[in-house]
C-alpha cells in the first residue's frame, strides 16, 4: 500500500506541482510560465489536473 501511495505522490510531484525553480520568467509585465518537471523534460506541454491524471489510461504493451 505504501508503495501505491508513493507513485501516486511521484505522479502528484512531476505532473500537477508547479515547481518554482522551473518557473521561466518573462518580460514586460507578462505572467511567468509555471511548469512541472515533466514539463521541464518536454514529457507533457501542460500542467496536468487530478482528474486528467486519475483518467489516464496506461498502455501495457509498451
Amino acid at each position: 500500500m505504501l508503495d501505491n501511495h508513493l507513485d501516486a505522490y511521484q505522479c502528484y510531484n512531476n505532473l500537477i506541482r508547479v515547481n518554482s525553480a522551473l518557473t521561466i520568467k518573462t518580460e514586460n509585465g507578462e505572467k511567468n510560465i509555471e511548469r512541472t518537471p515533466c514539463m521541464a523534460e518536454g514529457i507533457t506541454d501542460h500542467i496536468w489536473t487530478w482528474k486528467e491524471l486519475l483518467m489516464f489510461k496506461v498502455d501495457h504493451e509498451v
